[in-house]
């Protein structure tokens, strides 16, 4: 069968939808490689054939596709697809193939459909002309379709996929043969990349500059001699001015120094501004009515008297957001009692009339059984309203009013109890407001009254630790922190988040250090305030504060509690993780994440070399820019920013613990990290010829580079 041309009508439409669906199967076929897959099992060879050759065995019908054979000779290329029977063998009368066809070169891709159709005993083939690809010739030889394409000058890839439909006088079969990919065995036809203003990572590796934290140790000093100066007359303005050179400074013998200098200070903290008076009254207020509303009321008129208690809170400490609505509450009970049912006021109605009603009322209000006694009234008005007899109006309605009230003040006993108890609860009636230089300590008189000063001071100095080694925002440092000693309900411990720390009014009234604010539990909490980074992995996010919780005992003295901490987070960090093969975004909390930040120091002998690398780490991490998409790559992207200062080892220690990592990483993160990802923000913005162009480009320079995937993803939007 020789090939003859032949204009479709639909040829224009059917190249527009062919192009967007080969678009849509390039996509699944780059996504269907599993993150868990390595990327060399398809690209193991970038001359080799990679095309699927074998689909299943050749017990098929005509109508299965079997195999395909793609080769390239010279400037053609031939694609050819097996049947598992000759198609025409049973009977059919047609054949219709639609072929789409990719050629990729670096002056763009090529990609269109072509249709063929094969009458049963004729000797040609009729086909669509296509556009932009140079269709040689076609044909059909017992169970072997052949399609011979003329290649584009420096052609590196062919992409093909054909849908088969035999069809007979009574039906169709149809079958299809996914879309796979030829890698042309021709490089010295191949030209070099475009060049470009960087070496890629892949030829030399460029260990990164060590950027962060911008320290003046000149100044510090200068700054540190001043706050001695201002030891003697004031000392609230020498522990400011040596927190300034604490800041300044990179030196953490000069930290330490600094750090027992304010530690021997006594300053007076100031005293607490107007809006500091009104948060402080609004945290009380909102605890208040915390523990008001936990109170388990049933009955409506317990409902009405939480309303009324929490009004006079809201009243008492100006805080309008917990007002409840107690007169809509006491309409909504009203309303009920006029529907209920009352059997004995059924049976006066019945036997002595509606006009009796009245009596009955008052003397159901003497017995104070209000409810009956408001639903006598209210019949009665009604009565009065219809114009079938007279009586006193007035005195039904004062009944009416006197009933209402009553009933709506009726309480049960045991709710009363309850709800007046909380609101009487000696967490409240003892409750005094502490201030220090960054907090403000609301809790018991008993138990702050029994606080050393010198534990104030060294949370603040915790504070100072913490903040700097984070790299807190200057916004957040310029306000202090709420502590609040709270009732949690039994739980001896604590949580926190924004510029409020709650602590167990339990833990504070019975832990024998319960007195003192420089624990590990106050350091922990206060590690959550001043981070102001939410990790991707839930485990990280308290791994960090108990890291905060070491880097203030390290710093302040506690040398061996220090020690200890560093060890057992390291050892549960081993148990936990390393030895169970966990998935890093299940990594336990804790002490586990907590040996996390602290492996890649494990071992270096060099003093405060963690805290000195994790400052300048927290600092660029929080800077802004592209966030890595999952945590495996966040993992990565986290682990090279200590590459500066200690080198590509880390890399060998996080494959040494689990990590799916390659000899190459450093050179593949870096690419990734630092170039592609700025490329690709910019190629979005450009629109989808920037992407598709983006994405060929990241092909031909980095293979293995995820980067291509979501290129083409963001095309299709």
């Amino acid at each position: 069968m020789s090939c003859q041309s032949k204009t479709n009508p639909c040829a224009a439409g059917a190249v527009l939808r062919a192009a967007l669906l080969f678009l849509l199967i390039s996509a699944s076929f780059l996504l269907g490689r599993a993150d868990g897959e390595d990327a060399e099992a398809v690209f193991s060879d970038p001359e080799g054939d990679v095309v699927l050759t074998n689909m299943n065995t050749d017990r098929g019908t005509a109508g299965d596709l079997v195999r395909a054979v793609f080769s390239a000779s010279g400037d053609s290329a031939s694609l050819a697809f097996g049947y598992a029977r000759p198609p025409f063998s049973t009977g059919a009368v047609k054949l219709k193939l639609k072929l789409s066809v990719a050629l990729f070169s670096p002056a763009g891709a090529v990609q269109e459909s072509v249709r063929f159709v094969i009458e049963r005993g004729a000797d040609e083939v009729s086909v669509s002309r296509p556009r932009e690809l140079a269709l040689e010739s076609c044909r059909l030889e017992r169970s072997v379709f052949t399609a011979v394409f003329r290649l584009p000058k420096g052609c590196r890839r062919i992409g093909a996929s054909l849908e088969s439909f035999l069809l007979w006088d009574e039906g169709e079969s149809a079958d299809d043969f996914p879309f796979s990919v030829l890698r042309l065995a021709v490089p010295a036809a191949t030209p070099p990349p475009t060049p470009t203003r960087r070496v890629s990572n892949r030829v030399s590796y460029r260990p990164p500059p060590a950027k962060g934290r911008k320290d003046d140790e000149k100044a510090a000093a200068a700054a540190f001699e001043a706050a001695r100066a201002l030891a003697e007359s004031s000392a609230a303005d020498a522990w400011r001015k040596a927190e300034e050179a604490y800041r300044m400074s990179g030196d953490f013998a000069f930290k330490r120094s600094v750090l027992s200098f304010l530690l021997s200070l006594s300053p007076k903290p100031p005293p607490l501004s107007e809006a500091e008076r009104s948060r402080t009254d609004a945290l009380i207020a909102a605890e208040m009515i915390r523990c008001l509303r936990s109170v388990p009321v049933s009955s409506p008129q317990g409902r009405i008297l939480l309303a009324s208690l929490v009004n006079e809170v809201c009243e008492r400490y100006r805080y309008p957001r917990g007002r409840m609505d107690v007169a809509a509450l006491k309409r909504a009970y009203l309303e009920t009692l006029k529907s209920r049912e009352f059997p004995e006021l059924e049976r006066v109605r019945r036997e002595r009339g509606a006009r009796a009603l009245l009596s009955y009322g008052k003397a159901a209000l003497a017995r104070k059984r209000y409810e009956l006694a408001f639903r006598c009234f209210y019949d009665y008005l009604a009565w009065l309203n219809t114009g079938l007899g007279k009586g006193s109006r007035e005195e039904a309605e004062e009944g009416l009013l006197r009933a209402a009230e009553g009933a709506c003040a009726a309480v049960p006993s045991s709710e009363k109890k309850a709800l007046l108890a909380m609101r009487d609860h000696r967490a409240f009636r003892e409750l005094v407001v502490r201030p220090s230089l960054h907090f403000v300590f609301i809790g018991p008189s008993g138990a702050l009254k029994r606080t050393p000063e010198k534990s104030f001071r060294r949370l603040d100095a915790a504070w100072l630790v913490e903040s700097d080694l984070f790299d807190t925002s200057p916004a957040f440092r310029a306000k202090r922190i709420y502590v609040f000693l709270r009732e949690m309900y039994g739980i001896a411990g604590g949580h926190a988040g924004g510029d409020v720390i709650a602590i167990s009014f339990k833990f504070a009234r019975n832990r024998p250090s319960a007195a003192r604010v420089d624990t590990d539990l106050y350091f922990h909490e206060l590690a959550h305030c001043l981070i102001g980074y939410v990790f991707p992995v839930r485990g990280l996010n308290e791994g960090i504060a108990d890291l905060g919780a070491l880097a203030a005992h390290d710093l302040l003295g506690s040398a061996a509690e220090a020690a200890r901490r560093r060890k057992h987070a390291l050892d549960f960090f081993r148990r936990y993780f390393t030895e169970r093969r966990t998935p890093f975004e299940k990594i336990p909390k804790y002490a586990p994440s907590c040996g996390f930040f602290l492996r890649p120091f494990e071992g270096r002998k060099e003093p405060d070399l963690t805290w000195r690398v994790l400052r300048h780490v927290f600092c660029n991490m929080k800077k802004p820019g592209f966030a890595p998409p999952t945590p495996h790559e966040w993992s990565l992207w986290f682990l090279k920013l200590h590459v500066p200062w200690l080198g590509k080892a880390v890399y060998g220690r996080a494959a040494a613990d689990g990590f799916p990592l390659p000899p190459e990483i450093a050179a593949l993160v870096q690419d990734e990290m630092d170039y592609y990802r700025s490329e690709l923000a910019y190629a979005r913005f450009q629109g989808w010829k920037a992407l598709r162009a983006f994405a060929r480009r990241v092909a031909d320079e980095n293979p293995r580079s995820y980067y291509r995937h979501l290129a083409l993803l963001y095309a299709l939007e």
